[in-house]
């Protein structure tokens, strides 16, 4: 069990370590190409990092960056040709030494590379070296770092459950089946199969529940906003619905647990829900006119007025988290307007085959 555990953690670090320059090569290029990307190419480019971030197996690519750097043996077939062990006439070292210089089998001399002070001890009738003894303080580092790492993992993910099952529970408890009106222009915008319920004391519209998706709305929603916002409104969370964004959360927040130890992990991570926000914007206002993109956008000012930003939980997709990003959705709005599509994709291509 404990060889299992630790080939997963250093599964973990190893992908961790090339997800790295992934992460910052996603946020350089979401910025420098921001004028270019559409917003549903920028949310593609986020996901690479949380595929990237899960996949058991790599393919090998002889495009990949990481072949720019010297292998392991083409690093040791670099030295010198002296040393003992380089050179096929070189007899392997027989006592687990990989280089005792001319020391010989049958000398009583210690070899240059052990001391007294070493835990390497002779066998008997053989004068040779046996293996390090147990208990020595690279495995036992090694235990630690595993458990450390393990703590994280469990900690992580035990948070979240628990944060979802109180987030089912608050609802089972506070809402109630909407209004016939309410629930007639729901229908209306495309959610015949959808539940809809009103919560008393709900700080914001949310969806909630992944078997079972439910979009969850203020018990007092008809009195702060006219039927257009609260059209908008509804229209965004079917596309969190019909994209399945919550079977990405659960994606995302396995993906963190695993790889918590790595900051660019949750950099990125946050990038990808800020990018998928403005990709369900813009799904909804796609096919609008200017009024209607404008429109949508003083419903996002609105709405950053009216309620308050949701705590993020694996198991619902608020209509907002964080008030800053409102601007920038409404910046990515304003600014709609056809992208090179095809340059996007091959910039996309090419970035998942570099790395």
């Amino acid at each position: 069990m404990s060889a299992a555990l630790s080939q997963f953690c250093g599964w973990a670090w190893n992908t961790s370590l090339h997800a790295a320059p992934l992460v910052l090569l996603v946020l350089a290029s979401l910025w420098l190409f921001r004028g270019w990307l559409s917003p549903r190419w920028r949310y593609g480019l986020s996901l690479l990092i949380l595929v990237r971030l899960l996949m058991p197996v790599t393919p090998e690519s002889a495009l990949s960056l990481w072949n720019l750097a010297p292998a392991p043996a083409e690093t040791a077939a670099l030295g010198d040709e002296n040393v003992p062990g380089t050179r096929e006439a070189d007899a392997p070292a027989p006592y687990g030494l990989s280089s005792v210089g001319a020391w010989k089998p049958d000398s009583h001399e210690v070899p240059p590379t052990v001391t007294a002070a070493s835990n390497w001890v002779p066998i008997e009738g053989e004068g040779a070296l046996a293996a390090p003894q147990a208990g020595a303080a690279v495995p036992s580092t090694t235990g630690l770092l595993l458990g450390v790492w393990l703590a994280g993992v469990i900690a992580l993910l035990g948070s979240s459950a628990l944060r979802h099952t109180l987030l089912l529970r608050w609802v089972r408890r506070n809402a109630f089946p909407a209004g016939s009106e309410l629930r007639a222009l729901f229908v209306r915008c495309g959610g015949a199969k959808v539940e809809l319920l009103e919560a008393r004391e709900m700080r914001t519209a949310a969806v909630v529940g992944v078997l079972r998706p439910r979009v969850v709305v203020p018990e007092r929603i008809a009195e702060e906003l006219d039927d257009e916002q609260i059209g908008h409104i509804f229209a965004h969370e079917l596309e969190h619905v019909r994209r399945g964004d919550l079977w990405v959360n659960w994606l995302i927040v396995f993906a963190t647990s695993l790889h918590w130890f790595n900051p660019l992990v949750w950099l990125g991570m946050r990038r990808l829900l800020a990018e998928r926000e403005i990709a369900r914007d813009h799904a909804v206002v796609r096919n609008r006119s200017a009024a209607g993109r404008a429109s949508y956008g003083h419903t996002l000012i609105k709405i950053a007025e009216t309620f308050q930003p949701a705590r993020l939980s694996p198991g619902a997709a608020p209509v907002f988290n964080r008030k800053p990003e409102i601007r920038r959705r409404i910046d990515m709005i304003a600014l709609h307007r056809r992208k090179n599509s095809l340059l996007a994709g091959l910039f996309c291509t090419l970035l998942a085959g570099s790395l």
